[in-house]
């Protein structure tokens, strides 16, 4: 969807942030997770069918419980991924045994799990909160992006990265030009106030410009997992997928929903031109 300059240019620093987050924490995710050689295409058709099961479940939870209840699994959801992130960056978890390390990631994931869900809360209740603190979702939700991409990164290769990525892509070009699931989704997650992925308050209330969490995710996890192969194709391809969601953002018009993630992965295709070329 087409917003202002201003709000492109925030959402666009937003999801580099997400991005830097990631290839810092490449190296530490690199080292920490060990993952035995398996076929790429097996490990990327099961990320995919996980992928679809988890977007039907979405679909089942939003037609079936409150979205209070929403709200808790959320952030139960947020609160675990904050604990795997905790433990994997910190030495300090890891040197402990493991009652020491269950209290502090349990710590953790409470700390994030109810602190979110009172914001969000409060969110819910007042709009001006809403714009006036909607910067520590946002934060939250870069830094959890973008170490789980990196995290995931770790654990697939590059042809397997680039087939879930193709995989996605079809899946959300199908779910916003022609089911509409995606669009549906999004506007009941804006109305209650649940934002997964990145967003800034416009002035009309319950109006917001988003950036969906799952294509940051995607150029994270994509983009790492070109660290096996080097530096610089990591670099390379998280460079030309940002840029492929700019040009995106540019080409936009407004009241029109896209989807993302096809875009994203011709701009993947045109950085791995670059890297054939010049690596």
């Amino acid at each position: 969807m087409k917003h202002s300059v201003k709000q492109t240019i925030k959402l666009l620093a937003w999801m580099f942030a997400a991005i830097i987050i990631a290839i810092l924490a490449a190296p530490r995710m690199q080292e920490k997770i060990i993952v035995p050689a398996a076929n790429p295409w097996f490990i990327a058709g099961l990320a995919v069918g996980l992928m679809l099961a988890g977007a039907l479940l979405w679909w089942f939870l939003m037609k079936k419980i409150t979205p209070a209840s929403i709200s808790i699994i959320w952030c139960m959801l947020l609160g675990y991924a904050s604990s795997d992130i905790f433990e994997r960056m910190v030495p300090f978890v890891s040197a402990h045994g493991w009652f020491v390390r269950f209290v502090i990631l349990m710590t953790v994931y409470f700390c994030v799990a109810y602190g979110f869900y009172r914001l969000t809360k409060r969110m819910v209740e007042s709009w001006e909160f809403t714009r006036k603190y909607l910067w520590v979702s946002n934060l939250l939700m870069i830094t959890i992006l973008g170490m789980i991409g990196a995290e995931l990164g770790a654990i697939v290769s590059p042809l397997a990265a680039i087939i879930i990525l193709f995989g996605a892509a079809i899946y959300d070009a199908w779910a916003v030009w022609k089911s509409g699931t995606m669009v549906k989704m999004a506007k009941y997650f804006m109305d209650i106030r649940v934002i997964p992925g990145i967003a800034l308050a416009k002035k009309e209330e319950g109006e917001f410009a988003i950036l969906g969490g799952g294509d940051i995710f995607f150029i994270a996890l994509v983009s790492t997992a070109f660290y096996k192969s080097s530096i610089s194709s990591m670099y390379i391809t998280a460079a030309a997928m940002s840029l492929a969601v700019v040009a995106l953002f540019a080409a936009s018009q407004k009241k029109k929903f896209y989807p993302a993630l096809p875009f994203i992965f011709a701009g993947l295709l045109m950085g791995l031109g670059v890297v054939w070329a010049i690596v």
